[in-house]
């Protein structure tokens, strides 16, 4: 089984920003903590970094966040909600680029998975003693399409699976990296 990260080359590195001072939206959609409550009453506004274009956005369908929230069009929202529903939950946001804004949804995964074999991956010692993973080994045998790894929770992958839907829809603006 293939695994694969999110990405998207469109943009020459550059990434969505999100402010998040108090850490919500990281331990809301990345660490799984919490009910998401607060975006009942605010919706997240993003900053687009300097390569993104106000017309590339448009035709856009996958942006990439500092967050590591994967950040998905309303065309996109549509074709997953239908193609595996109850994977993601989407959240709307604002996409501020060059003072415009652009409706998009933060996808929240709803999968996670023991994807990682922590006997399998490298890991290096921080100055303070802490191992921190270096280079994860993905070794998970059941099917899946999206999800975040339940211990390195940090770590999205998708499956060769989600990979040939997004070709099949025509999801633009995403690329898929092999881990």
């Amino acid at each position: 089984m293939g695994f694969y990260y999110l990405s998207s080359m469109e943009w020459n590195g550059d990434l969505i920003s999100f402010p998040d001072s108090k850490g919500r939206l990281f331990d809301f959609f990345i660490q799984d903590k919490g009910d998401g409550l607060f975006l009942q009453y605010t919706k997240p506004k993003g900053i687009a970094q300097e390569n993104f274009s106000v017309e590339r956005m448009k035709n856009a369908d996958y942006l990439p966040a500092v967050t590591g929230i994967p950040i998905f069009s309303v065309r996109a929202k549509k074709i997953l909600e239908m193609r595996i529903p109850g994977k993601i939950n989407f959240y709307e946001c604002v996409i501020d680029c060059k003072g415009n804004d652009n409706i998009f949804f933060m996808g929240k995964v709803n999968d996670y998975l023991p994807l990682i074999s922590q006997s399998e991956s490298l890991f290096r010692k921080l100055s303070d003693n802490r191992d921190v993973i270096f280079k994860p080994f993905f070794d998970y045998k059941e099917p899946f399409f999206i999800a975040r790894d339940n211990t390195y929770r940090n770590y999205l992958v998708v499956s060769e699976e989600f990979v040939k839907i997004c070709k099949e829809e025509n999801i633009r603006m995403i690329d898929f990296l092999s881990c």
